[in-house]
């Protein structure tokens, strides 16, 4: 770009001695921003042979140092993570004074989860997973153990929000919870939250072009605009409730296992002996309830607003406990 901006009237021309000298320092800025773009941090966490202290060892290119963290100091493990793999998942040791050490970054959940659960049990420190602004406690005693053996009794239901719609329906050998079908009122109301404001707009678009001088058909416009920014704006916010009300998404328990049918019309399974925790999470703008086992994470999205979650994952806890 330089070298054709000096070819355009009244530039300065560049001398071979200048021309070198650009073409060197462009070399190797892009030689630095290609060694940046592929170097990437690393870290391993090991357990000193007598289990008094963890060693942080870290690498960045030719740089390498280490950490030492005393066991005795170490309050809980703490995993921050984003289920919509906004960002990695960061794994802490969290001391008893507060402090946190980064231990492990990782950007798959199965791999932060399975190196948690490791150093939790070696450890025998409590771990916390902190997803979506809620936190899920494990105690040191629990680490590895199923929800059904963890359960000395199912957890109570609490009453389901005002403005739900999901029914749970149960029977001697099954329970599932979803979305009923949709009727023709769901339809309609559908058809007219998107059809209303796009006629508006091409209504008030038509009046402006006749008198463009009139104040009230600007206010018309801007207002009909300002509508359909708002409905656009919802229905890719509720997205993943309005396909999943539309698909029937819903979650079933029957012969040992529970089965996700998820709106892309795929089923997914996971053994009820090997489900270790139901925590919430998001997807994006999507919130989401994710079943934790050792070996896979399973992440239902569109299960109920934000309101219905506890409600939800009680429900589920409920039935996992009872049906397992």
């Amino acid at each position: 770009i330089a070298l054709a901006a000096t070819a355009l009237p009244g530039t300065k021309r560049w001398t071979y001695v200048e021309m070198n000298e650009a073409i060197g320092y462009a070399a190797v800025l892009g030689g630095l921003l290609a060694w940046l773009s592929v170097l990437r941090p690393r870290t391993a966490v090991s357990i000193s042979p007598d289990g008094s202290e963890i060693a942080i060892q870290s690498v960045l290119g030719p740089l390498r140092w280490e950490r030492r963290v005393p066991v005795e100091d170490i309050s809980h493990l703490l995993l921050e993570a984003s289920a919509g793999g906004l960002r990695p998942w960061t794994l802490f040791a969290v001391t008893k004074g507060g402090r946190r050490v980064l231990l492990l970054r990782e950007n798959s959940e199965l791999s932060a989860r399975g190196a948690l659960r490791t150093l939790g049990a070696r450890l025998r420190a409590p771990i916390t997973v902190r997803s979506d602004g809620v936190e899920t406690r494990t105690a040191p005693e629990d680490i590895g153990r199923s929800l059904v053996e963890r359960a000395a009794a199912p957890p109570p239901v609490p009453s389901p929000p005002p403005l739900t719609s999901l029914r749970v329906t149960e029977s001697e050998d099954r329970w599932q919870i979803g979305y009923p079908p949709p009727d023709r009122e769901v339809g309609k109301t559908l058809i007219g939250c998107g059809a209303a404001p796009v006629l508006a707009v091409m209504l008030s678009t038509w009046l402006l072009t006749v008198r463009p001088d009139s104040t009230v058909m600007r206010l018309l416009w801007v207002c009909s605009i300002v509508v359909l920014s708002l409905i656009a704006y919802l229905a890719i916010s509720l997205r993943g409730e309005i396909i999943s009300r539309l698909a029937q998404t819903r979650v079933e328990i029957a012969g040992g296992e529970l089965r996700f049918h998820s709106a892309r019309g795929k089923v997914e399974t996971i053994p009820l002996a090997n489900i270790e925790s139901v925590e919430p999470a998001r997807m994006g703008e999507t919130p989401a309830i994710t079943i934790v086992s050792p070996h896979r994470l399973l992440h239902m999205p569109g299960l109920g607003l934000l309101e219905d979650r506890a409600w939800v994952i009680s429900a589920l806890k409920n039935a996992i406990v009872r049906f397992a």
